[in-house]
């Protein structure tokens, strides 16, 4: 449900009052968000890599396709670690008429 005009200046107001009252908060808040997803993305991709791995070698002693699979998913985990949080990997470029 999307907030009213009212209750958005409202909002505003209090974030405005908030930053002038306490502007060392405000700064810590702001950046707060930011790290715990990047800790929380690095340390998923790092489960994935972990996993990946073990599939890996789990692969050398079954299948290609086991460690194939162990492959992709340890690069799949790096490029979800190492990626901008909501930020589209495309891996696919467009062409000029916008189609891939």
């Amino acid at each position: 449900m999307p907030l009213t005009e009212r209750e958005q200046r409202l909002l505003r107001q209090m974030e405005e009052a908030l930053s002038e009252q306490d502007p060392d908060f405000v700064s810590q808040m702001q950046g707060a968000g930011v790290k715990i997803t990047a800790r929380r993305r690095i340390a998923i991709g790092a489960v994935g890599v972990l996993v990946g791995l073990g599939l890996v070698l789990v692969g050398v002693t079954t299948s290609l396709w086991v460690g194939a699979t162990g492959f992709g998913l340890m690069v799949a985990a790096v490029a979800f670690a190492v990626a901008a949080p909501g930020r589209r990997i495309d891996l696919l470029p467009r062409t000029r008429s916008g189609h891939r």
